[in-house]
């Protein structure tokens, strides 16, 4: 074990790979919750609520997850979403996102 004193161990910042790995699973979290929204008939939040994860994603300098994102957000329009292709896909990207990119 490593023993490290309470100041140094405060001095230590955030590990940047924990944090960007923290924001891809929130961001899968996201997903599922719009997709759930979505089915409720909220089609309007479910986009903002990508709408907002993809511009905390970008505001942390992960560009590509944005853009992934922002790509799945007309798939939540009632139109869009009333064919269960849109569903599949959407729910196959949070699961595929939470296993790892």
């Amino acid at each position: 074990m490593n023993a490290v004193s309470a100041e140094k161990a405060a001095g230590v910042g955030p590990d940047p790979d924990v944090r960007e790995e923290v924001l891809v699973l929130e961001t899968a979290r996201a997903r599922d919750e719009a997709i759930r929204l979505a089915d409720a008939g909220e089609n309007d939040a479910a986009m903002q609520l990508l709408s907002t994860a993809s511009t905390e994603l970008r505001r942390s300098g992960l560009t590509e997850e944005a853009e992934a994102l922002e790509l799945e957000q007309p798939l939540l329009t009632p139109h869009r979403y009333a064919d269960a292709a849109a569903r599949k896909q959407l729910h196959y990207e949070s699961h595929r996102r939470k296993r790892g990119r």
